[in-house]
């Protein structure tokens, strides 16, 4: 349901902060590209990182659930984070807020159940916060969101 998964293309996604993720060839979990977020070398403020994209969860739905790779590279341990929001789109209301941080380096598997949200038009926004006394950045790939009749 999301456009643009595998951030093989230019479009669909927006992308949000104040230091800008990009489009990566060096590192994806399926096909070519993935999208980089947060930092690759030390920064000396706190900054946010993120991409975000538009959807309608359909109402009268069994199951609906977000699903996405990342691979984190990170060091040293501090207060850095990613983090998942959905608002939404008629009036911004913040409707979930999720944040987490796994320090290995490799491809995670992250998923989020979107089911009460059914009937919603919402933003769903993942993205890294880095807090200025480190570096963490984050390879996202293959984001999708499935539901079922």
């Amino acid at each position: 349901m999301l456009l643009n998964p595998s951030f093989e293309s230019n479009e669909a996604w927006e992308l949000l902060g104040g230091y800008a993720p990009g489009y990566s060839w060096s590192r994806a979990h399926s096909g070519l590209r993935s999208m980089r977020l947060g930092l690759l070398a030390p920064y000396p403020a706190p900054v946010y990182s993120s991409v975000r994209q538009e959807v309608e969860i359909p109402s009268g739905v069994r199951s609906a659930r977000v699903y996405f790779y990342y691979f984190l590279v990170s060091w040293p341990e501090d207060g850095d984070y990613l983090y998942l929001v959905l608002d939404r789109v008629s009036d911004g209301t913040r409707l979930r807020s999720e944040r987490w941080i796994q320090r290995f380096q490799t491809w995670h598997l992250m998923s989020f159940d979107l089911l009460e949200y059914a009937g919603e038009r919402v933003k769903l926004q993942i993205g890294v916060f880095n807090d200025g006394h480190g570096v963490t950045g984050v390879f996202l790939d293959d984001v999708e969101l499935w539901v079922v009749e």
